[in-house]
Parts: C-alpha cells; structure tokens; sequence
C-alpha cells in the first residue's frame, strides 16, 4: 500500500510510498512533510488516496514547500523516499533537483549517507552532492550507475556494494568498492575522478572489459592498479595538476595513455601502453616529468 496525491489543476497523480507501515494492523504512516504540502490554497485541488503500490520507479518530482531539493521528503519522490533497492530515476524537465545529504536520516539512522539500488539521470537532470561530504551507497548490478545527465560530486563519495556497471560520463570526487563488491565501467563510460579510487578488501574495479576512460583529474593523487580479468585500464587520463603517483606493480594500459594539464609522474614500475602516449599542448618543461619503464 502507499498514499497517493491528485492534483486537478495538473492532472496528475503522483505515488509517495510511505515512510512506516504495520502489515498487522493493516496500516501506513507518512511523515517529515509540512501542512504546506498536504494542502494548498485552492479548494477542490489536492486530494490524498490510499492505494496498492506498484511502483518499479522511484522518480525525482522535487519543489515540495517543505523543502524543494530536500532528498528525505515522501512529497519530492514519485513512489516514496528511495530505499537500498530502489531503482531511483531523475528525469529532465524538474524545477528543483535532488541534494544529497550529508547528515543522517530524520529518525537519526543512517549516519553519513543514504542507500539506493541503482540511479538513472537523464540527459538535462542533475544530481547535487555538494553539502558537506556526502556518501550514497549504490548497492545494485548492471545498469547500477547510468548518468547521461550532470552529477555535481563536491567533496561527496560513491560506495559500490554490487557487482556495479556504469554508463555514461561521470564526474566523481570519491569512489569506494566494498569488499566482495565489483564495478565495471561499460563501453563508452568515462569515470573522471578528483579524490580518491578505492578497493576495499576483496573489492574488484575491472577497467578493461569494455572500451572507458578513466581520468585521474584532481590535484595529488595515487593511481591504483585495477584487479580486473585482465588487470589495468582501457584508456587512462591523468590530468589537471600536482603528482600523480604510480602504482607499484605492472602497470598496462590497453589504449592510449594521455598527460595533460601540470601533472607530474614518474612511473614506479613496468607500464605497457598498447595504443598511444599523450602529451597536452602546453610546454613539456611546465607539464609533464614522466618516466616509462
């Protein structure tokens, strides 16, 4: 069961989930919304339902008077607040976009992060993690990160806990594999990331089973060493500034390998670039100290 609103003035309906239920008692709460948003100032315009929950989507609508981007409100979601196996969709076209937040759930649960199954953002939807230092923590397979939209990472970290794909282009800030989690960026995938890469325990990032990019494009930071069927990457980008440092192992590249922008490194062991090497269009002697091995 979840509650559903009817708007005359848009002819729409929309499915909010619910925030609590008792399957005992046969009954369903919902809760952290405003008066604002139960009732408006037309007569005969909202009108409240209670029926079966359908929903395979949970679908960003945004612009709630309780909060506008707020992620945590039934009244911004289509099917409810997502949960760690919702399949959450932000399409174009909204007013307001989704803020994930850094702070913990409204009962206090939760601390530092909200879980989804998996996200798909349109072309022209945006999803902001720039409060704080978020974490969301995608917890689905394939098709788990598809964004042909914009996602404003911030100083926020994506957790993978599945055996994850991605689609699209991406700017990340953080990414962390969980231990027995995997994630394998699909043809055409970039994966530009700021901050850190990640692999926790048993954690695999297999960068070469399809035709990606990855760039490293923050300031200092370590290039790891991808664990993969076939370990390395596909293409590999370090960009933007400061020292890159190298991974320790064998390194192979089965692409082109590119250096742009003032980044500095110096290879620690073997690397094997099976396409093209790179250099920006600046001056060497201001970009680029790089030794292959």
């Amino acid at each position: 069961m979840a509650l559903f609103d009817y708007h005359a003035s848009g002819n729409e309906a929309h499915n909010h989930g619910y925030t609590d239920y008792n399957s005992t008692n046969n009954w369903i709460g919902f809760g952290n919304v405003g008066l604002a948003f139960l009732g408006t100032s037309s007569f005969d315009d909202h009108f409240w339902t209670i029926g079966a929950d359908n929903t395979t989507n949970f679908t960003w609508i945004g612009g709630s008077p309780s909060g506008a981007t707020d992620w945590d409100l039934p009244g911004n979601w289509e099917g409810g607040v997502p949960l760690s196996t919702s399949h959450v969709v932000i399409p174009s076209g909204r007013s307001y976009y989704p803020v994930v937040p850094a702070a913990a759930l409204p009962d206090g649960s939760l601390s530092g992060g909200r879980i989804i199954g998996s996200i798909d953002i349109q072309s022209g939807a945006t999803v902001n993690a720039t409060t704080g230092t978020p974490t969301l923590n995608v917890t689905g397979g394939t098709g788990a990160w598809v964004n042909n939209g914009t996602f404003n990472a911030g100083s926020s970290t994506l957790v993978f806990s599945g055996a994850a794909t991605t689609e699209g282009s991406t700017s990340f800030n953080n990414i962390t594999v969980r231990n027995g989690a995997s994630v394998t960026p699909q043809n055409g995938s970039t994966l530009q990331i700021s901050g850190a890469l990640t692999l926790n325990g048993s954690g695999v990032f297999d960068a070469t089973a399809y035709p990606n990019i990855v760039d490293y494009n923050g300031s200092v930071q370590t290039v790891i060493n991808p664990n993969g069927s076939t370990p390395g990457y596909y293409y590999l980008v370090l960009s933007n500034s400061g020292a890159k440092t190298m991974p320790a192992t064998a390194l192979s590249v089965l692409g082109d390998f590119e250096m742009t922008g003032t980044a500095t490194a110096a290879a620690a062991s073997a690397m094997t670039v099976s396409g093209g090497f790179t250099l920006g269009s600046e001056p060497f002697s201001r970009r680029v100290a790089l030794r292959i091995v």
